[in-house]
């Protein structure tokens, strides 16, 4: 069982079984923590390829899990490039500058899948608010004919109204108003008025408002369909930074990826050296020392030195 545990660590460290068995075992342990800390953020960022791809992207299936191991390779490399490189304060300071990039993205896509409800909730605030700045506009377009109507509506409101007055003012005789011959008259301009100039007004303007309306929901219904991956994040900044407890949600899962991002080098720096390590770099040095003599005795000579290392560690 250890023999094969001691092959997995291996294989996912990048070395040499037949090599490493030789070694004590603070040699063979720490490999495998570095093996087993390279794997937290690859599992990591394929479940995040996987839900970004699937819940977020709407990509099928297949799309999903080709994301999924497309991320998953690409932590798995850079990680394995770490354990298997001797590290320097340049390539310390590069990975982490690559795993705050990656953190950051990382913990957008966890986060608008996670809270996808309260996501979905402040796309539904900004589209409202873009339904509204469009119906502003489409309103100013119609602007003049709308107030050009509501003034003939308003003139000829005035003289129904004023129609109405007088025709219910004519008295028959001193204590009894009656129907006569000015009462027909003002009725009969009232009728005419309401028919001829008001009901028409009120129906082109109520074809008007829906036509409005018509317009804004059809740049509702086109601007739904523009909801991508950029909107979904800028819905995810817009709810999360609005409150403090959003804010410090959104710090501490962004800490969580970078910690697991550089367990790997902080492992490898903080850990103390092992023979095996030892003997690697010995072998490095004195292989990167042949190679510097042979080029400096072909550039004093004139001809090329062949020189033959032993690799002890790596395929």
């Amino acid at each position: 069982m250890k023999n094969i545990y001691l092959k997995l660590v291996c294989f996912i460290a990048g070395y040499r079984y037949a090599i490493l068995k030789n070694y004590d075992g603070y040699s063979q342990r720490k490999i495998g923590v570095l093996a087993i800390s390279m794997m937290f953020p690859v599992g990591i960022y394929a479940l995040d390829g996987w839900l970004v791809s699937r819940n977020i992207c709407q990509a099928s299936i297949g799309e999903a899990v080709t994301s999924s191991l497309v991320a998953a390779g690409f932590i798995f490399l850079l990680e394995k490039a770490i354990v298997m490189t001797k590290v320097s304060l340049g390539l310390s300071i590069f990975r982490i500058a690559v795993a705050c990039g990656l953190s950051f993205i990382g913990a957008i896509g966890l986060m608008i899948d996670l809270f996808h409800q309260d996501v979905d909730r402040q796309l539904a605030v900004m589209q409202q608010g873009k339904n509204v700045e469009y119906a502003k506009i489409v309103a100013d377009k119609h602007k003049k004919e709308i107030a050009d109507m509501d003034r003939s509506l308003a003139m000829y409101l005035a003289q129904y109204k004023k129609f109405s007055e007088l025709a219910i003012s004519e008295p028959s005789n001193v204590n009894d108003p009656g129907v006569g011959r000015k009462t027909r008259y003002y009725e009969q301009q009232r009728d005419i008025t309401e028919s001829r100039f008001l009901k028409p007004l009120r129906a082109k303007r109520d074809s008007l408002v829906t036509v409005m309306a018509g317009e804004v929901e059809k740049e509702a219904k086109i601007q739904e369909g523009k909801v991508g991956l950029l909107t979904r994040i800028q819905a995810l900044f817009d709810f999360s930074f609005a409150t403090g407890f959003g804010r410090l949600l959104c710090f501490v899962c962004l800490g969580v990826l970078l910690g697991l991002e550089l367990m790997v080098l902080a492992l490898k720096n903080g850990m103390r050296k092992s023979a095996f390590e030892r003997d690697e770099d010995d072998y490095n040095d004195k292989h990167e020392q042949r190679s510097q003599d042979g080029k400096n005795n072909r550039n004093k000579n004139g001809h090329m030195s062949m020189t033959y290392p032993l690799h002890i560690a790596h395929q």
